[in-house]
Parts: C-alpha cells; sequence; structure tokens
C-alpha cells in the first residue's frame, strides 16, 4: 500500500454508501454555476469533471457544451448520476490514475472534490495529462472554518450534537 491508500478507501467507502442520500446540493447548487461561468465555455468545448459525484456539476456545464463527461470513483455516485441525469455521460474514473489519452480535453472541472483525494498533487499531474494546450482547470475546495461563517456554524452544531472523533485514517496535509 502507498502512503493514504486507507485515506483513499475511507473515501470511497464512504461515497458509495451516501450515494443516494447526498443532500450536499443545497449547498453547492450556489457554487457551480459560478464556477462553471470560470470554464468560460463554448460549444464545441470538450469537458472532464472530476468527482462529479451525482451530477450536478455535469448538467450545468451540458447547458452550455453537449460534449461533457461526469466521471466519479464510487460506482454508485457514478449510477446516482445516471438516475438523475439520463441523457448525460457518466462514468467511473479515478483522478489520480486517468484512462483517457493526453490532451483530451479543453477544460476541467472539479467542484469540492480535491480535499478528498489521497494524492492531490497525482490528480492535479493527470488534469495536466489530459488538458489541451492552454486548456482551463477550475477546481473549488471549501475554506476553513476560520473564514468560512457556513463551516463555523457547522462545526459549532456538530460540537454541541456529535462528536469530532469518528477514527479517519491519516489524510495528505493540506497544502
Amino acid at each position: 500500500m502507498t502512503d493514504f491508500d486507507d485515506f483513499k478507501n475511507f473515501e470511497k467507502d464512504g461515497w458509495e454508501e451516501r450515494a443516494s442520500t447526498y443532500g450536499n446540493w443545497a449547498v453547492t447548487s450556489q457554487i457551480v454555476p459560478i464556477a462553471v461561468e470560470a470554464l468560460n465555455l463554448s460549444n464545441d468545448d470538450n469537458v472532464l469533471e472530476l468527482a462529479s459525484g451525482p451530477g450536478y456539476g455535469t448538467s450545468e456545464i451540458s447547458k452550455k457544451t453537449k460534449n461533457v463527461l461526469g466521471t466519479d470513483f464510487a460506482a454508485s455516485m457514478v449510477q446516482e448520476a445516471k438516475n438523475l441525469f439520463p441523457t448525460l455521460k457518466f462514468e467511473q474514473a479515478d483522478a489520480e490514475n486517468l484512462k483517457f489519452e493526453d490532451n483530451s480535453f479543453d477544460k476541467v472541472f472539479c467542484t469540492f472534490g480535491v480535499l478528498h483525494f489521497a494524492h492531490p498533487d497525482k490528480a492535479i499531474s493527470e488534469v495536466r495529462r489530459v488538458l489541451k494546450a492552454r486548456g482551463i482547470f477550475v477546481f473549488t475546495v471549501w475554506a476553513p472554518v476560520e473564514e468560512s461563517p457556513f463551516f463555523g456554524i457547522l462545526s459549532e452544531v456538530i460540537s454541541q450534537l456529535g462528536s469530532f472523533e469518528v477514527g479517519l485514517p491519516d489524510a495528505p496535509p493540506n497544502r
């Protein structure tokens, strides 16, 4: 096993379990359209979404181009995306080991997925490999609790009603 494989397995298992109950769309729905605008899409762009989850980003991108593929490493998330958006393309793929040819995509998109990668540097290298020259990679990450009022509130609620002690495996360091 390599560094952080336990973390990767923990993440994958968690997303496999939560696909049909993923309820983050209320929060991310406010960010996804803004992030998609940053892609500066044209009708002809070929776009890859990494960690697409149930497909909300892929759906938003499809409003601008029909050449979009949503990917996730959790098979149940891919199935959920196919159920929610049956006319769009989704497939299982590991962002750290993409099977696509070099220079395959004009744009790559990833909302809130990078912090779930066991090897984000490897995933970003893969993005660079599959992007065409002058391609665009747009990604978002959550802000630390100190910088985000939303996460400050969430953290306080968890402190009062739950526990942060959930037995997490070692994760890659924040950079």
